[in-house]
């Protein structure tokens, strides 16, 4: 079923490491700019959806970035 997934982890552990970087700064940009910025523009024009999506979001990105970091030997082949 996913025979078009490779059989070999084809990244290096500083690529791995740098992909969970770019994820752990996405989070944080995410969560400045969809979550922090609505509350401080003002509670009357706070739409709810936006702010628990944009929190979902910044969950997502720094999980998969803590489980990259961890599991980085897993993912990666030996140069």
């Amino acid at each position: 079923m996913l025979f078009f997934l490779p059989s070999e982890p084809i990244l290096t552990p500083g690529q791995v490491e740098r992909i969970a970087n770019i994820l752990d700064n996405a989070g944080q940009v995410i969560l400045g700019v969809v979550v922090i910025s609505p509350l401080v523009g003002g509670i009357d024009k706070l739409d709810i959806g936006v702010v628990v999506l944009g929190l979902i979001s910044v969950l997502f990105c720094w999980m998969i970035s803590i489980n990259l970091a961890r599991k980085k030997d897993i993912y990666t082949y030996d140069v």
